[in-house]
């Protein structure tokens, strides 16, 4: 029997690797998880301190990916930003 040194985790594999691993790389944002999917929550009253800390965690998110083979689905992956001006 040949190893297998690389390839598509399915089921319960996958399932440890999002789970424990990934939020490992994340720094300035929590990750809310399930299976293979998640959303990245982060807040801020300034936007340039909001962008960066979301681009940074992104960023890390995007070479741990690359590092496991792995790939991010870009048709399904969206931001959105919710705020209000309290002047």
């Amino acid at each position: 029997m040949l190893p297998v040194t690389y390839g598509v985790p399915q089921g319960r594999i996958l399932f440890l690797i999002y789970i424990i691993y990934l939020p490992t790389v994340i720094k300035h944002s929590r990750l809310a998880q399930y299976t293979d999917n998640g959303v990245l929550y982060c807040n801020s009253s300034n936007p340039a301190d909001l962008e960066s800390a979301l681009n940074d965690d992104l960023l890390a998110i995007a070479n741990w990916l690359n590092d496991n083979k792995l790939t991010l689905n870009v048709d399904k992956t969206k931001s959105m930003l919710i705020g209000s001006d309290f002047r």
